[in-house]
């Protein structure tokens, strides 16, 4: 590996353990249901496998 790979090989590493720390992935499930108890209406327009796509709503308090 030369040494600019190997440069951009940390800096890449490190921001990625700096990310890590920030994000949270939480099941469908639970995070269907977090959003829902905060007033959200919640539809899942697509899954495949673990990952999937939902469409929040704000719903009037």
């Amino acid at each position: 590996m030369c040494a600019q790979t190997s440069s951009r090989y940390s800096l890449s590493r490190a921001q990625h353990e700096q990310w890590s720390e920030e994000d949270t992935y939480l099941p469908l499930e639970a995070e269907h249901e977090a959003l829902t108890r905060i007033g959200f209406a919640v539809e899942v327009i697509w899954r495949g496998g673990p990952v999937g796509v939902m469409v929040e709503k704000k719903t009037s308090a």
